[in-house]
């Protein structure tokens, strides 16, 4: 499990490239994917610039201010779409290391597709957690700019 921890977490860049970006910046930039919208872009993307002190923040930086901002405590959901995005890239991780070693070991066309189905599967799991734990970031951010207002 640690290996595969490891792993999984040397392969985010490569996983954020192959859904077209990060999470976070996507949903800042007012795009959403099937299953999880994010209608409050312009609100929290406004609300973040007014919060950081530099001038043009990458989208990154505006993320780390929502994540700064909020409380990891019992009374959000942060923890647990946070445990579920690592938990999803962590099975997908084990699907591509399982595959590897089940085709070099066993080569066989009807492995290799349900190995492909497999890992289609997981990566579309996996990209949906990260996206649903960005989204209840910035709408965590909002409900507590809201409250202090």
């Amino acid at each position: 499990g640690y290996v595969v921890n490891i792993i999984s977490s040397w392969i985010e860049n490569l996983l954020n490239w192959t859904w077209g970006g990060k999470p976070s910046s996507r949903l800042l930039d007012g795009y959403s994917i099937w299953k999880v919208k994010f209608f409050e872009a312009d609100e929290v993307k406004k609300l973040l610039i007014r919060s950081c002190k530099k001038e043009n923040p990458t989208n990154d930086e505006l993320f780390q201010i929502a994540m700064r901002t909020m409380s990891f405590g019992h009374n959000t959901r942060l923890s647990d779409f946070n445990s579920s995005y690592a938990f999803s890239r962590n099975i997908f991780t084990s699907f591509i290391v399982s595959s590897i070693i089940i085709l070099i070991n066993h080569p066989n066309l009807l492995i290799g597709l349900s190995s492909l189905l497999i890992l289609f599967i997981s990566w579309v799991r996996t990209k949906q957690r990260g996206y649903y734990f960005a989204r209840e970031v910035l709408y965590e951010y909002l409900k507590n700019q809201d409250s202090t207002l």
